[in-house]
């Protein structure tokens, strides 16, 4: 049977980085579907069946990305929809209110390459492992640091992101496992 192709909604009203996303993306086989604002991408995905995921800029106009996102939650055939952020600014507010909106990713541009944040997007969309949080002061945290040569407090050292341990299921009851920053996905 013939996997169905993964059908994303990108949001950005800057022509340039809207065109250039949906071409990284179509060429990982999605179906893309373009949107200039967030009154469009609510249009698309209230209207439009089986959206996988949603792709949003911050900062356009009529309608922002956080309002759209705040729409979306609002109607019962769009709330489950994952929604990763494409921000150009990085500001930390902006990351704190996206969290809270339960976006899946906030993704910032400049910092993560568009081939990168496709990928970070299919990694979520996949579902074949999972990232669990790492404290450098619980159990034997401190020797894995020395062990493994790990960074003092498991923070990333390009990004300053909390550590990641990544499990993979491998076969019945067994992971594979790696260290990762979940912003940045470099491995440790």
């Amino acid at each position: 049977m013939e996997e169905l192709q993964k059908k994303i909604i990108i949001v950005d009203d800057d022509d340039e980085t809207r065109t250039a996303y949906a071409e990284i993306f179509r060429n990982k086989g999605f179906k893309v579907l373009e949107a200039r604002d967030g009154v469009e991408g609510l249009d698309i995905a209230t209207s439009e069946e089986g959206i996988d995921a949603i792709f949003t800029g911050i900062v356009m106009p009529r309608m922002d990305g956080f309002q759209m996102i705040e729409a979306l939650k609002k109607h019962s055939t769009t709330a489950k929809i994952p929604i990763f952020i494409n921000s150009h600014l990085g500001r930390e507010y902006d990351r704190q209110q996206a969290m809270k909106l339960g976006v899946r990713d906030f993704i910032i541009r400049g910092v993560v390459t568009p081939a990168e944040a496709v990928q970070r997007i299919l990694h979520h969309l996949q579902g074949d492992s999972y990232l669990l949080k790492l404290d450098p002061f619980d159990l034997d945290a401190q020797k894995m640091i020395e062990d493994l040569k790990l960074p003092g407090e498991l923070k990333c050292e390009n990004c300053g992101t909390n550590l990641a341990v990544e499990l993979t299921p491998a076969q019945k009851q067994s992971f594979n496992a790696k260290i990762v920053c979940p912003e940045c996905r470099r491995v440790y």
